[in-house]
């Protein structure tokens, strides 16, 4: 399903420049709506109020960069439009609600630290909303999509990712797939790869990793550079017990999750 409708988490801290112009960038691509969401406490100090008006402005210039008109909501779906409202005491799972109504949901930032709000609110997102997210490094300007690497294990969050990914991958010029060659291996897990590809008729090149006892994440990210790739899938599930996300990638555990979050290098879409 195409993504008509984006939200775009606006908060302080957050590198939201980025954030609007990759969701202008997929808006404009999809005819889409992008429902920028500010997020302020209550009561607004005056430092509060002034970095939400720098941050409309800051939208207000992306806009205006995209040519995109400004209304409420979407009214011609054959159409891309933008909007801009604010909130103030919001929970996280306030976003999550929100985020039933969009189809993807973008956050921007260099580096995530989990027990911040950001990332509580990112968590909150990906666990509740059933929706794919979207995480783009702050200095991210260039198109992307055009090259789409899947990271694969077989778990039915990476199968989620894939499917919340499906109007990024049949627009891209080129899909690879990433796994573990135990993974091709195992003839269960080969072929639900194989018809999750199918399903979505996706052509890709199934590239298996070389660890050589490098640190899975790294290597990971490393490869998909390499390749050529400008936007990385992965799944992403509740570490057991815990309120933490961790990319599905390979099996691994929360490693990967502290390198993901802490050094976003690409444009990465997950889903739960």
């Amino acid at each position: 399903m195409p993504f008509k409708k984006i939200l775009v988490p606006v908060l302080e801290g957050a590198a939201e420049f980025a954030a609007f112009r990759a969701a202008l960038t997929i808006a404009c691509r999809y005819n889409a709506h992008v429902d920028a969401l500010h997020i302020g406490d209550e009561p607004l100090s005056t430092s509060a109020r002034e970095a939400a008006r720098q941050a409309y402005s800051r939208f207000m210039v992306a806009v205006a960069a995209y040519g995109v008109p400004m209304q409420e909501r979407a009214a011609d779906p054959s159409s891309v439009s933008a909007s801009w409202r604010e909130v103030t005491i919001c929970v996280p799972e306030e976003i999550g609600f929100a985020a039933h109504d969009a189809k993807l949901v973008v956050f921007a930032a260099d580096s995530i630290d989990l027990n911040s709000r950001l990332g509580r609110i990112l968590q909150t997102t990906l666990l509740d909303s059933g929706r794919p997210v979207l995480i783009v490094p702050g200095g991210t300007a260039a198109p992307f999509g055009r090259k789409v690497a899947i990271a694969w294990n077989g778990d039915r969050e990476v199968q989620h990712a894939v499917d919340g990914a499906v109007p990024l991958l049949g627009r891209a010029d080129a899909v690879v797939v990433l796994c573990d060659p135990a993974v091709l291996g195992d003839a269960v897990k080969s072929q639900e790869l194989q018809a999750c590809l199918t399903r979505h008729n996706l052509a890709a090149e199934i590239v298996p990793l070389d660890q050589r006892g490098r640190q899975t994440s790294q290597v990971l990210v490393d490869k998909a550079k390499a390749l050529g790739a400008d936007i990385l899938v992965i799944g992403a599930h509740p570490i057991p017990g815990r309120a933490l996300p961790f990319p599905a990638t390979l099996g691994v555990t929360g490693a990967v999750t502290r390198h993901v979050f802490d050094h976003v290098e690409m444009p990465t879409l997950m889903a739960s």
